[in-house]
């Protein structure tokens, strides 16, 4: 529940996270690229040996083959998921700052209407050209003339761009059935969150009764992440025009899906007594390869749109999985399948250094 409970207040504190820490383009990458990196390391370090480890429980025949049948369909399903609602991308849209399209517009517009400007490169008429000049093309004196006339109704009628440079394009404004869309999108990810975080929960205290803070892992990826998420729907509400009721009424809403996904979970796991452990390993698998998919579709945009900040965003992707890979540390032992069942009489292993005698 404390889980849950924090998971809600991250969720809910996302749609003012950029008046709180005054996130720049530049520091939102840096902190999706650390978020990236941890959710990558917890996927594959944590969650799916979990996995593995309770379907070794459950007597599975082959536990490794099963887990990543089930890693696979769960990257699979989050990547349709994606193609369909195009529902991860964070990155704040305010209608009130001053557009690219505004100033290159205001720039065009402010362009001397010249002939030469309105015929473009490479064909060239001076002012104040005599309509008398030799044209070794044979043209007479009389269509030099006309065709200086013409230039001067261009001038009244057309719209002077600059010739050299592409035409300002104003970015799409989004409509309702952007956000609707992605809010669908994000709350099935959501929903997929909580049973996560509930299965990990679950299998921890399964391999270790006592174990501190089960699912850890698990619950770092989620809180952080969380906060992007609402910030990707109510910003986009706002650009869409959503009055500020509706975006609170939604945000608190959306805030709410991960816990319930995780009772869900817990209620689910009431009726499947007998297969307990099946359901938490193939649970656990799913969610890797959500967790995955997720965290390479942050990932991998960088590679190609943010290398001016590479040694800031290869740092932070680093500190993520470095951090993955600490947090092992403090979950129970035998945590990872390797020795998940009781030790037999007379084998004796130094704590947190399990040992096959």
């Amino acid at each position: 529940m404390m889980y849950c409970a924090l998971v809600f207040a991250a969720s809910w504190l996302g749609g003012v996270l950029p008046a709180l820490l005054g996130l720049t383009h530049t520091r939102l990458q840096v902190l999706i690229s650390f978020i990236g990196g941890l959710m990558l390391g917890v996927g594959l370090l944590h969650q799916l040996p979990h996995a593995v480890g309770a379907l070794q429980d459950a007597d599975v025949r082959a536990p490794l083959d099963l887990g990543m049948l089930w890693m696979l369909i769960g990257l699979t399903v989050m990547f349709f998921l994606l193609r369909t609602f195009h529902f991860h991308h964070h990155d704040a849209f305010d209608a009130d700052a001053p557009q690219p399209w505004a100033a290159a517009a205001t720039e065009a517009s402010q362009l001397p209407r010249t002939p030469s400007a309105l015929c473009g490169p490479g064909h060239h008429h001076p002012h104040g050209h005599d309509h008398g000049h030799g044209h070794d093309h044979g043209h007479e004196h009389g269509h030099g003339h006309e065709h200086g006339h013409g230039h001067e109704r261009r001038q009244e009628t057309e719209t002077v761009t600059d010739p050299l440079s592409p035409a300002p394009q104003r970015p799409h404004v989004p409509h309702t059935s952007s956000w609707i869309g992605l809010a669908c999108g994000l709350s099935v990810h959501t929903l997929t969150d909580g049973l996560a975080l509930a299965a990990h929960v679950e299998a921890d205290l399964a391999q270790s009764g006592s174990a501190w803070l089960p699912g850890l892992g698990t619950f770092l990826g989620i809180l952080l992440h969380k906060p992007l998420d609402s910030l990707s729907i109510t910003s986009l509400m706002s650009a869409a025009g959503t009055s500020a009721g509706a975006r609170r009424l939604l945000n608190l809403g959306y805030a709410l899906l991960c816990p319930a996904g995780a009772i869900l979970f817990q209620l689910g796991m009431r009726s499947l007594s007998a297969q307990q452990q099946l359901v938490v390993g193939t649970a656990l698998a799913f969610s890797a390869g959500v967790f995955v998919c997720i965290a390479l579709s942050d990932l991998l945009p960088e590679l190609q749109f943010h290398a001016h900040d590479r040694v800031w965003l290869s740092t932070a992707l680093a500190a993520g999985l470095v951090l993955s890979w600490l947090i092992g540390f403090a979950e129970p032992e035998h945590s990872h399948g390797a020795g998940a069942h009781p030790p037999l009489p007379g084998a004796h292993a130094p704590h947190g250094h399990p040992h096959a005698h």
